[in-house]
């Protein structure tokens, strides 16, 4: 019996994969991408507003955790943890979470996060966090985080750290990333 994911027509000697079909439960609580871009936008535009340049700082340190949020699925425990002098290798756009040296995993992050931290890296603003750009309370991300939910229409319960960690693992099944991939 031939193999399901080379059944299809052939065109230039190449097999088509057949589509795999991933659907989410209706009690399963997620941001869709659009609804993520969103919330980030709303996120940018908060950190715009910004009445002074030291609240401005505080207000992108929370934007960089969402985003970090956003696009690494970590748990907001990991992030907050992070070293951003040892657990974020701009040259690879990884971001190592859980563990010190030679532990933990390591994420990709998309080449517009690593321009963000590398303006921040190089930005004398940030230079006395260097280290513990992300050590901020968790109450206090939570806060701001349903502040911008708010702002863009959703109910706390979809911009809460888990519900957007849950919304990656959505959005790389969608993009057919292979389930121990994403759980990983």
């Amino acid at each position: 019996m031939e193999d399901a994911s080379n059944i299809g027509p052939e065109s230039d000697g190449k097999r088509f994969r057949a589509a795999r079909i991933f659907s989410v439960p209706d009690d399963v609580k997620f941001l869709d991408t659009l609804e993520l871009t969103r919330l980030s936008e709303a996120f940018s535009a908060w950190t715009e507003r910004a009445s002074r340049p030291d609240v401005g700082v505080s207000r992108n340190r929370v934007r960089l955790i969402y985003l970090m949020l956003r696009h690494t699925g970590a748990r907001l425990g990991e992030v907050l943890a992070l070293n951003d002098r040892a657990d974020i290798n701009l040259d690879s756009l990884s971001v190592t979470l859980g563990g010190g040296e030679g532990e933990g995993r390591e994420v990709q992050i998309p080449a517009e996060l690593g321009e963000s931290l590398a303006a921040v890296f190089d930005d004398p603003a940030y230079a006395s966090l260097r280290g513990s750009l992300f050590h901020l309370d968790q109450g206090h991300v939570r806060r701001k985080f349903y502040e911008r939910a708010e702002e863009c229409g959703f109910t706390k319960e979809l911009v809460n750290p888990s519900t957007i960690r849950r919304s990656r693992a959505v959005e790389l099944l969608h993009h057919d990333v292979p389930l121990p991939v994403v759980q990983r």
